[in-house]
């Protein structure tokens, strides 16, 4: 949820910057209802677990709307708005639900160094799936990304 989350931060930055207090106002506003709402169904349903689960639907639903709220004041197309989220949120997700899909619930067994060394093999594994993914589907991006480091690295 963490990058949705950041994506909703970005877009209440974007509006702030834009002057569109109104539209910001009215954003703050939805996503406090629904935290209360989101929490108060998730603690109905299953306790505290289900406050917590009700809080990350929540973060999750708010991100995905202040990025399109925002995209829509700058002027971004809806499609090129989804197709945007996708391309960004596609790496994280697919690497989420491996690492998940992997090992749920093995690093809490067996001895510690095995165990660390099965969790850092996965890490490196998992971080370079997301950097190939997150390049395979932004190029523009990740070769302006490069430019900046390499950019950087000649400066030092």
């Amino acid at each position: 949820v963490m990058p949705l989350r950041f994506m909703a931060t970005m877009s209440g930055v974007g509006l702030e910057s834009t002057g569109q207090w109104r539209c910001r106002n009215v954003m703050l506003t939805f996503e406090a209802v629904l935290l209360v709402i989101c929490a108060g169904l998730g603690a109905l349903w299953a306790g505290l677990l289900g406050a917590i689960l009700g809080v990350v639907v929540q973060r999750a639903l708010s991100g995905i709307l202040g990025f399109g709220v925002f995209g829509m004041h700058i002027g971004l197309a809806k499609t090129v708005i989804a197709s945007l989220m996708v391309r960004l949120f596609t790496p994280f997700v697919a690497v989420a639900a491996l690492l998940f899909w992997a090992s749920p619930t093995r690093h809490g067994q067996g001895d510690g160094m095995s165990a660390l060394w099965i969790a850092s093999v996965e890490t490196m594994v998992a971080l370079m799936l997301f950097s190939l993914l997150t390049f395979l589907l932004n190029r523009s991006f990740a070769m302006v990304a490069m430019d900046l480091v390499l950019r950087r690295l000649r400066r030092s």
